[in-house]
This record gives C-alpha cells, structure tokens and sequence, in this order.
C-alpha cells in the first residue's frame, strides 16, 4: 500500500503517524551491527540504493498488512506476526553481509521491525478498537535489555544459547542469572533464525505476564541497569515489582 492510499484509507495525519511508526521501528531494527553495517561500507552507494529499494517495497507491504489489522485484528495473532516475519526475511534475502553469502537481514530484524512499529502504534493510541485481550497478544520487541529483563524475572524461559550451533538447542533462564548481563550467553536476537524466534515465543507464550506493558517499564529498568544507575539488586528488585503487578 503506497502512502497515498493509505491516506485515502486512513486520513493524512493517521497515515502519517503510520508512516513515522514504520520507520522508527525499522531503524531499531537495522541500526548499527543489528544490519547496517553489516550489509554495507558507508561509500558502498550500490548496495545502500539496493537496500532502500528494498526497504520502500517491503515497507509497502507491511503498511498494507497493518493498515487491514489494525481495523480487524486477526484471531491468532502469532500466525500473523509470523507470516509478516516470512515476507521480510524473504524480500530482504538479496541482501548479503560483506563478503558473504550469508543473508544479512534475519528473523531478528524482522520482529523487530514488525513488533516495534506496533508498539508504536499502541502507545500513540492508533489501536483503541482493540481489546485488552488483543493486545495483550502482542509480540514484545526483543532486544539484549530485554533479554536481560526476561531472564531476572523468570526462571522458566529458553532461549538459544550464544554458542552452540545447533538451531533446535536451547538455554534457561535459570542456568545464566547467575551472570551480570545474561544476554552475553544467549545468541544475539539480530542473529536469530526463524528457530530461535519459535523457542523464545513458544516460551513467552507458556507465561502470560510478559506483555507490551511489561516491555514499556522493564526496558526502562534495563537501561538504568545497563547504565549502571542500579546495580543487580536493584535491577531485580524493580523487575520484580512490574511482573507481579
């Protein structure tokens, strides 16, 4: 869907507020070693118009999926966010890192974009026809605060372990909270494949509290962690409070 349609659909300053949702989120994703940089030198002007070209197409078709979602959300919302992280990961496949054959935008990039821009949405209030319920079943945007997050606040969560590269092996969170920052043992969330997405949401969706509310104040607890305002204790400590309220 261009921008023009979507201001036919939506009006301009909806379509707008779309539009600036979809492109903060897609810099989230992409920002830095996330894929930039992986993808591309600064002078490699070929590869940056090869990439933006990409970027405007798959752009499009999210905006026209969101557009159609956020007026009737689906029933399985994980069938939807799953379908929306095929169609990225394919359309960016030509893509490569640097001197690789190796695709440099994953399934990371793809949740992130995806569950960033409606996140967004949800906090400028384009989602009030949703219901609790609804929204509840939003993916939250994973990134290392997060996986931090997630690790000192339960003892039942898997994810893929950092160093082993068999896609269908997976590590608790009680095995590394034992560590500062336990995101140094999982494998970074912009290298995840499809697997590693499946074994993080098939565990987020056995314990029902992690939600975007959950993500909005534990990031932020994260970041006063990581910029060492709190220290372990104090991390957990604050964790604790928003996951049991």
């Amino acid at each position: 869907m261009t921008f023009e349609k979507l201001c036919e659909s939506k009006g301009l300053h909806q379509a707008l507020l779309i539009d600036s949702a979809l492109d903060m989120a897609y810099g989230d994703a992409t920002r830095q070693g996330a894929f930039n940089t992986l993808a591309f030198e600064k002078e490699d002007k070929k590869t940056q118009e090869q990439i933006n070209g990409v970027k405007k197409k798959a752009k499009e078709q999210l905006r026209a999926k969101i557009g159609v979602i956020m007026e009737s959300p689906p029933d399985k919302y994980d069938e939807w966010q799953l379908d929306r992280m095929n169609e990225l990961v394919n359309q960016f496949s030509i893509i490569k890192i640097k001197d690789k054959e190796e695709p440099a935008f994953t399934y990371g990039n793809a949740q992130k974009w995806v569950n960033m821009t409606m996140k967004y949405l949800w906090e400028i209030g384009l989602l009030k026809g949703w219901s609790c319920d609804q929204i509840h079943n939003l993916h939250i945007p994973i990134d290392s605060y997060i996986l931090d997050a997630l690790c000192f606040s339960s003892d039942n969560l898997y994810f893929p372990p950092r160093s082993d590269p068999d896609p269908k092996k997976k590590i608790s969170s009680a095995e590394i909270t034992r560590y500062v920052h336990p995101s140094d043992h999982i494998k970074p969330w912009s290298q995840w494949m499809k697997e590693d997405y499946t074994i993080v949401r098939e565990s987020l969706n056995k314990d029902q509290r992690f939600d975007l509310v959950w993500e909005q104040y534990a990031w932020l607890c994260a970041s006063r962690y990581r910029s060492k305002q709190d220290n372990k204790n104090e991390f957990t400590e604050r964790l604790k409070k928003i996951t049991d309220s």
